[in-house]
Parts: C-alpha cells; sequence; structure tokens
C-alpha cells in the first residue's frame, strides 16, 4: 500500500514538473525568445503547491483542524512540498535543456565539427 502511494506521487510530481516546465518554455517560444534555465522553477514550483494542497486539503484552510492530532498539519504540508520539489527538479531541468536545443538547432546555431574558416584571399 505505502509503495504504491509512493510511485503514485512520483509519477505525478514527475508528470506536473514536465507539464509545467514544457509550457513555461512553449511560450517562451511562442514569444520568439530563447527558453532560460529559470523556466525550471516553474516545474519545481507547481508541484511542490500541488503536493501541498493534495496533502493539506481541507485542513489548510479550517484553523480548528489545523492543530489536531499528533503532527501538525504544516509540517507534513512541508515535508510533502519539499519531497516534491527534490523529485521535480532534474526533470524540469531537462525539460528546458531540450527545449533549449531545439531552439538552437531550429536558429542554426548547432555547433559542428566543420567550422567555416575565414579565408584572406579575395
Amino acid at each position: 500500500m505505502i509503495v504504491e502511494s509512493l510511485v503514485a506521487f512520483v509519477l505525478l510530481t514527475l508528470a506536473a514538473a514536465v507539464y509545467a516546465a514544457a509550457c513555461a518554455c512553449r511560450y517562451m517560444i511562442s514569444r520568439r525568445k530563447t527558453p532560460e534555465w529559470y523556466l525550471s522553477l516553474w516545474g519545481v514550483i507547481l508541484p511542490s503547491l500541488l503536493a501541498a494542497l493534495a496533502v493539506g486539503q481541507g485542513d489548510l484552510f479550517d484553523r480548528k483542524r489545523m492543530s489536531m492530532g499528533p503532527v501538525p498539519v504544516w509540517l507534513l504540508v512541508i515535508l510533502f512540498a519539499l519531497a516534491a520539489a527534490v523529485v521535480a527538479v532534474l526533470p524540469a531541468f531537462g525539460v528546458v535543456a531540450v527545449y533549449r536545443w531545439r531552439w538552437r538547432r531550429s536558429r542554426g546555431y548547432e555547433p559542428s565539427s566543420n567550422k567555416p574558416t575565414r579565408s584572406n584571399s579575395p
């Protein structure tokens, strides 16, 4: 039961990270700008917020229920948000790297081994 929940958490976090970073990159490309590395933060922040909302659910919005139980709700929310951020970092950077590579290739910036040399002859 715990393993299945952990696998679901990781897969959903990865999917949210990839989707958020891809949307941010596609937005920058639609504006004809190079996707920058800071766009991967969207792929980290969004899954963290989603994990916080999924874990906290109604407890986040009801002050009476926040401190009930042996562990405060805020501790669980912060722990799951940090776990989601750790899981989402590499996929988000990977998506931005792929979009940057595609952007440079489409603009002709791809480095090659056959670089043209300048000739001084007329």
